[in-house]
C-alpha cells in the first residue's frame, strides 16, 4: 500500500487479513487495515437470518429424543413416524395388537408398541414446536438488534 510517496508492504496479518475478503459487500481500507461493512442494517439482519434459518433446519432435522432414544427428524423420518402413529392409532381403536422394530439415529434398533409409538410421535410434534419457537425467538432478537455488532452476536441457542 501507498503511504506519501512511499510504498510500504503488508505485514503477514494485514495481508492475511486482506485476504480474507468477507462474502458480503465490503470495502478494505488502508487507513485502519480492515475491511468495512457495506450492507444496511436490513441487509446485514437478512444475511443473518438466512444463516440462522441454516441452523435452524439442522436442528429440526438433526435428530430429537424420547424415552432415551434418539431418531431421526429428515422428511422422510417425519412423515414416517406420522404413518406409523396412524398404524398405532388404528390398531388401538380395533383393539389388535402394534409392535414395530424401529431403527434409530444411531442404526440401532428398538421395539415400540402402540403407546411407544404414539408417543414417539408427540415428542416429534414437540421437537417440531421448539424448533418453530427458537425460530421465531431468534428472528426477534434479529430485527431487535441496533447494529450490525449486535446482529452478528445472535446465535442459534440449541
Amino acid at each position: 500500500f501507498v503511504v506519501g510517496l512511499a510504498v510500504v508492504a503488508y505485514t503477514q496479518a494485514q495481508a492475511a487479513v486482506k485476504a480474507a475478503r468477507p462474502r458480503y459487500a465490503a470495502e478494505w481500507s488502508n487507513a485502519t487495515m480492515q475491511w468495512s461493512d457495506l450492507r444496511t442494517i436490513d441487509q446485514v439482519r437478512d444475511d443473518r437470518w438466512s444463516t440462522m434459518k441454516d441452523a435452524r433446519e439442522a436442528f429440526e432435522f438433526g435428530g430429537f429424543t424420547w424415552d432415551e432414544s434418539v431418531f431421526d427428524s429428515d422428511t422422510d423420518s417425519q412423515n414416517r413416524i406420522l404413518l406409523y402413529v396412524t398404524k398405532a392409532m388404528q390398531a388401538q381403536a380395533e383393539g389388535t395388537p402394534f409392535s414395530e422394530v424401529w431403527t434409530l439415529k444411531d442404526n440401532s434398533e428398538r421395539v415400540l408398541d402402540a403407546a411407544d409409538m404414539i408417543a414417539v410421535g408427540n415428542a416429534l410434534v414437540a421437537h417440531l414446536s421448539t424448533t418453530a419457537a427458537l425460530g421465531r425467538a431468534v428472528r426477534a432478537e434479529i430485527d431487535a438488534a441496533s447494529d450490525a455488532a449486535a446482529v452478528a452476536r445472535v446465535e442459534w441457542p440449541a
